[in-house]
């Protein structure tokens, strides 16, 4: 009996990580460039899904860093 429930918890360990968004999935939504209909799927599984939804939050905050340290940069080179 050990080795059935073994094997199912597997099983399911496995269809909840392929379940997961790419970061590339992730990244499309936010800047939407998405399908309708994929959009909302994404959505759906972001409101379900605490894994994906801490990911999503951690890529938009790097892709703020990004953009703020790339305008610190360029600050000096632009006019007033």
């Amino acid at each position: 009996m050990t080795s059935f429930w073994h094997w199912f918890r597997l099983r399911i360990d496995k269809h909840l990580i392929d379940k997961h968004l790419s970061d590339g999935e992730i990244i499309a939504y936010v800047d939407g460039e998405l399908s309708t209909s994929r959009a909302d799927d994404t959505e759906n599984h972001l409101e379900s899904c605490w894994r994906c939804r801490t990911r999503r939050e951690q890529l938009e905050r790097m892709i703020f860093s990004l953009v703020e340290y790339r305008e610190t940069l360029l600050a000096p080179f632009l006019p007033p």
